[in-house]
């Protein structure tokens, strides 16, 4: 079942989706079912987020049987008993069964994500300001908003910007093939758990330039050369113009994010939840 929140249904066992919203499902499971197992995936806001926040991830990872962990980089943000629970398990992706193809005129690169001060949405809009009026580069924006504010803000910059369009919420197709689209995707958040943007670009085969956060450094690795500064748009603003002008710099990142490609298939991931489902029910999976 998948539920919004568990609330006495009966079940074997517990996932839940970020230990501060899902607390409360947490205790009341495991005063319910005490010898059941119980295991929480961790978000961007449950370590990154205000001291009060992580206060209460820590409580409910201390209370829950496993921890999964969308990066490894995460562990370094658990205390050692949570540490020893822990499962690193990579969000798969895939890509659409055609690729588009990618204009030969244009140099797109898609920003995707909801409109929020954690995700610096218009640090790439910024970015692009500084380019050479000869660049061909287009930076295009996916994602919704959850403050007037924002609305204004892009408002503002794509009727300013002739290098920015903002496109809004749209289905997650047809941001799937927006990104396989892109010559570049671009994530500028400040901080994230484990971005499904990231794995959907690995699979779609576009390169990837990054903030260098935990997440970005736990999923691309610590030496990718495409990483950047968070809030630095001049230094965004030079890779961009290196990926569009230098071959030989396009070429090693297209080859590292294609390297990487396999980490987020969905064949990885049913066996890392595989594994971990036979450790909660060995007598039933281990015999098939």
């Amino acid at each position: 079942m998948i539920l919004e929140s568990w609330s006495g249904q009966s079940c074997d066992g517990l996932v839940v989706l970020h230990a501060v919203k899902s607390r409360p499902s947490v205790v009341a499971f495991r005063e319910a079912f005490s010898h059941s197992p119980t295991a929480v995936a961790l978000t961007g806001t449950d370590l990154y987020g205000n001291d009060r926040a992580v206060r209460t991830t820590h409580d409910t990872l201390a209370r829950a049987t496993n921890v999964i962990l969308l990066t490894p980089a995460m562990a370094d943000r658990l205390t050692t008993d949570a540490r020893a629970k822990s499962h690193v398990i990579v969000q798969s992706a895939t890509a659409p069964r055609q690729l588009p193809s990618r204009s030969r005129r244009r140099f797109d690169v898609c920003v995707v994500g909801h409109l929020r001060d954690v995700k610096d949405p218009l640090l790439a809009a910024r970015a692009v300001r500084e380019l050479p009026a000869t660049s061909r580069v287009r930076v295009t924006l996916y994602g919704g908003v959850h403050r007037d504010v924002w609305v204004e803000r892009a408002g503002r910059e794509a009727a300013t910007n002739p290098r920015f369009r903002w496109r809004g919420d749209r289905p997650h197709g047809e941001t799937v093939r927006a990104i396989a689209r892109s010559h570049l995707l671009v994530l500028t958040s400040k901080a994230e758990g484990g971005p499904a943007v990231i794995s959907e670009a690995l699979a779609c085969g576009t390169p990837i330039l990054a903030t260098r956060i935990d997440a970005t450094e736990g999923l691309l690795t610590k030496d990718y050369p495409g990483l950047f500064p968070v809030g630095d748009e001049r230094a965004l603003a030079r890779l961009l113009i290196r990926f569009e002008t230098d071959g030989a710099f396009r070429k090693e990142l297209t080859a590292r994010c294609q390297s990487l490609r396999e980490t987020v298939s969905p064949a990885r991931e049913r066996r890392a939840w595989e594994y971990l489902l036979r450790k909660w029910f060995p007598s039933r999976l281990n015999s098939r």
